[in-house]
């Protein structure tokens, strides 16, 4: 049986899994600049999923008001159901 994913807030420490996943993820995907400055910004959400401590999914979002808006989703491949 898999181990439970756990849901924590990213850090920089996750930014290799983070990319490694967006790239295969999309076909335009973000630079790796651009969630190195989501971390810097005011007003950001921003999670990994993980399974035995490696990083499977990822929430970028920011607050805005009364309302979050998702800036960026996505979950390693072999993990999508």
């Amino acid at each position: 049986m898999p181990e439970e994913v756990v849901i924590a807030p990213a850090t920089s420490r996750d930014l290799d899994a983070i990319h490694r996943i967006e790239q295969q993820a999309f076909p335009i995907p973000w630079r790796r600049e651009f969630f190195e400055s989501e971390f810097r910004a005011e007003w950001r959400f921003h999670r990994v999923a993980k399974r035995n401590g490696v990083v499977i999914g990822y929430l970028f979002a920011m607050w805005l008001f009364d309302e979050m808006h998702i800036n960026k989703i996505a979950v390693a491949e072999g993990e999508r159901r």
